[in-house]
């Protein structure tokens, strides 16, 4: 999966984002949606951290500033996700409030997070027992996922759901615990890829 280590890489990553909102990726379309989408406005700062973070000392104080700005998001619109967290381009934030990601996750391309979910970590496992989530990936509101687990590409979980095994690639989930329900995938969910 690619990562924040450039410039264009930071570039690239914001493009990603903001095509998912459905704005293109004009000057004027960044402006709007940094000015009105939560969800975007978050993804920007954290991509904009993670970048700042891997930059020359000299940058340092940008990001410190950037990061107390993320800090600041966070309150405001209920995301806990850190900016060393692995996330693919084409992050949506569907609605604002009650994310919760542990930073040892790892998350694909494109994937569409909705409010009131939590990804993290299964405690009786040990501290390293998170999910990865592949990409194209669709998580209704409510959703808990958690443990040693693969959330297969093109997946969807249902709403409410909590997730603890593993979920093939291409299908639908839901329930306590999670078992397939359809054989669905995430495409009705996940729109306005853009194309590198």
């Amino acid at each position: 999966m690619r990562e924040i280590h450039t410039k264009e890489d930071f570039r690239y990553f914001v493009r990603a984002d903001l095509c998912r909102y459905g704005y293109g990726v004009s000057r004027k379309a960044f402006r709007q949606a940094k000015k009105f989408v939560p969800g975007f406005r978050f993804t920007y700062q954290l991509r904009l951290c993670d970048y700042l973070s891997k930059a020359p000392v000299f940058k340092r104080p940008l990001f410190y500033l950037a990061n107390a700005r993320l800090e600041r998001y966070k309150f405001k619109y209920g995301f806990d996700i850190e900016y060393s967290t692995k996330i693919g381009a084409g992050l949506h934030l569907s609605h604002w409030g009650g994310v919760v990601i542990n930073p040892a996750v790892v998350i694909g391309e494109n994937c569409n997070l909705s409010q009131q979910i939590t990804i993290g970590v299964d405690s009786k496992e040990g501290m390293d027992a998170v999910p990865v989530i592949g990409s194209g990936v669709y998580i209704a509101p409510g959703s808990k996922i958690f443990g040693k687990i693969t959330v297969g590409d093109n997946s969807a979980i249902g709403a409410n759901s909590v997730v603890n095994r593993d979920v093939p690639p291409g299908v639908t989930v839901g329930g306590i615990p999670a078992k397939i329900i359809s054989q669905d995938d995430a495409s009705g969910y996940v729109k306005n890829i853009c194309q590198e």
